[in-house]
């Protein structure tokens, strides 16, 4: 079959990118022809992917997705596809991979002044709405996202399918762990009387990096911790909120990086404070690292973290005093053993990782179903 897929923008770290790629990649494995449209791509283009770039002007995002939205819907007329897959909101798809929030939601928490006269909350909304109004199947991501979506739209039950995650499997803790541990404890120069906190992902401020960072000013000093923070986004800000509470020491910023399974190992746990997610690989990374999340119940799949038993989770309204306890209360207990324990457990007990084969055949079954 002749794939389509569109995606604003591939940069190696985003979660959304990596979950196209591993998508993609598998279409191609499975003998499909995968032609990707893109704003912009970052780094190598895997053997198989035909991509071609359009240039999108506007000083906004929201102005050069438009703009990518019109020229895409010109250039798939010159084409016959079996599929046009969308990455992300757009009118004129036939499938959807949901890995975003639902935007109308987002907004409704917002002041309605802002939101109803922005020519960029205007644009998105216009896309989504193209997307949930049309006859284009959709594929969740987490029964929380799909029922948020709910609220705002009437969607028939047989538009929609659950994917299961699609984390790697490469995860698992090496025999050589604690040997490995020592020695990133001693690159990182990290005391050794300091508990070890890891925070992943991209955009500091959506997965509440600031929160954490106000939690660690919170401990007590007989609770010595540092946090460990993996990811792109605006550094200086939050490296100037720990200056302020008096914790820049204790914050490390540590950028993209490809060894987070180390990172994981590293850990004695996952702070997840997202303001919202649609899933959350990075949580279900953690847990197949044998590393207990703190999480809130904004996560999608913090749901996985109590079916596991690996952790806990925070429960909305999302209150700062509250988290500060919960994390103080994450180091000290007595459970992280058996959080340990059950984390791994239920690693190997729970499909995590077949995300891209089950999205292969909708691609190819979405028109029966």
């Amino acid at each position: 079959m002749k794939f389509a897929c569109c995606i604003f923008q591939v940069k190696p770290f985003g979660g959304l990118q990596r979950s196209f790629l591993a998508m993609a990649k598998a279409c191609v494995q499975a003998g499909h022809q995968v032609d990707v449209y893109t704003m912009v791509w970052q780094g190598e283009v895997p053997a198989g992917l035909q991509v071609q770039i359009i240039p999108a002007s506007g000083w906004t995002n929201h102005q050069r997705c438009a703009t990518f939205v019109k020229q895409l819907a010109a250039t798939l007329k010159k084409h016959r596809y079996d599929r046009v897959i969308g990455f992300n909101r757009m009118p004129g798809l036939d499938v959807y991979y949901a890995g975003d929030v639902c935007f109308a939601d987002e907004m409704s928490h917002k002041n309605p002044l802002l939101t109803r006269f922005s020519q960029r909350y205007r644009t998105y909304l216009d896309f989504e709405r193209a997307v949930m109004q049309s006859q284009a199947q959709l594929l969740w991501i987490s029964e929380r996202q799909r029922d948020t979506y709910l609220q705002h739209y009437q969607i028939p039950e047989n538009r929609q399918h659950m994917l299961p995650p699609g984390i790697r499997q490469d995860l698992t803790p090496p025999t050589d762990a604690k040997m490995q541990v020592v020695a990133q404890r001693e690159m990182l120069a990290i005391p050794a009387s300091h508990a070890v906190l890891l925070m992943v992902g991209s955009d500091f401020k959506r997965k509440g990096v600031d929160r954490a960072i106000r939690s660690i000013a919170s401990l007590p000093s007989e609770t010595p911790t540092t946090l460990l923070i993996v990811g792109e986004g605006k550094t200086n800000a939050m490296l100037s909120l720990a200056k302020q509470l008096g914790v820049a020491d204790c914050i490390r910023f540590l950028g993209p990086r490809q060894d987070t399974p180390g990172l994981y190992c590293l850990a004695d746990g996952l702070l997840h404070p997202a303001l919202a997610e649609a899933g959350g690989n990075v949580v279900l990374e953690a847990l197949a690292s044998g590393t207990p999340v703190l999480t809130t119940a904004a996560c999608g799949f913090a749901s996985h973290v109590k079916r596991a038993n690996a952790g806990m989770v925070l429960a909305e309204p999302f209150r700062q005093v509250s988290w500060n306890a919960a994390v103080l209360e994450f180091l000290s207990s007595n459970q992280r053993q058996s959080w340990r324990e059950n984390a791994l457990h239920y690693a190997v007990t729970e499909d995590l990782y077949s995300r891209a084969e089950r999205a292969v055949q909708l691609f190819e079954a979405c028109y029966e179903l």
